[in-house]
């Protein structure tokens, strides 16, 4: 199995604040290739995990080996979501590929081209390894402040909250979907 992790988009659905930009940011980014390596480390699967890269100067993607994670930045003018549907049409078998993302139009592509999607939430709450009743009330309590809602959800949408009715997805998953998230919870 290879599973190719949406860097950023993990990292923000931690449900910890994780500052947009600057040294400590930096700090959580290297925190979370190292619990992706120490994942990895009990699975033996290959992880790759890609991080926007795109205001860099470089006109190539910035490979590198962390911890036995393959660790991707890529290049000017391409984002990680690129990257990501790049890898996937070009593996020899998507079928044995599971992209971690919680953007939807990844999902649908990756998905389109017969490889396996999950929430970036899923993995997060892994690495973190809180009890599902701590984590989600220790979210509730930070989320309740104005100064979280005002940086860490408009700041990282840069947009404001619209009040029109979400657009719902697919009700059911997939026999296939449901049998590769059973990994999830086995751990095998």
């Amino acid at each position: 199995m290879w599973m190719i992790v949406d860097g950023y988009n993990v990292l923000r659905s931690s449900g910890r604040p994780v500052p947009l930009k600057g040294s400590s940011f930096q700090v959580e980014r290297e925190r979370f290739i190292e619990s992706l390596g120490h994942y990895r480390g009990q699975r033996k699967d290959r992880v790759t995990v890609v991080f926007d890269g795109f205001h860099s100067d470089r006109d190539f993607p910035d490979t590198e080996k962390r911890g036995g994670v393959e660790v991707i930045f890529s290049h000017r003018g391409q984002t990680a979501d690129d990257v990501i549907k790049q890898m996937v049409e070009q593996a020899p078998n998507p079928r044995d590929i599971i992209v971690v993302s919680s953007d939807r139009e990844i999902s649908d592509f990756v998905k389109s081209l017969g490889a396996s999607a999950t929430g970036a939430r899923s993995l997060a709450d892994r690495l973190l390894g809180f009890p599902e009743e701590e984590r989600v009330q220790g979210l509730e309590e930070e989320m309740d402040k104005p100064a979280y809602y005002e940086r860490y959800i408009k700041g990282y949408l840069g947009e404001e909250i619209s009040s029109s009715k979400p657009v719902k997805g697919k009700s059911r998953r997939s026999r296939r979907d449901r049998s590769s998230l059973k990994l999830w919870r086995t751990g095998k």
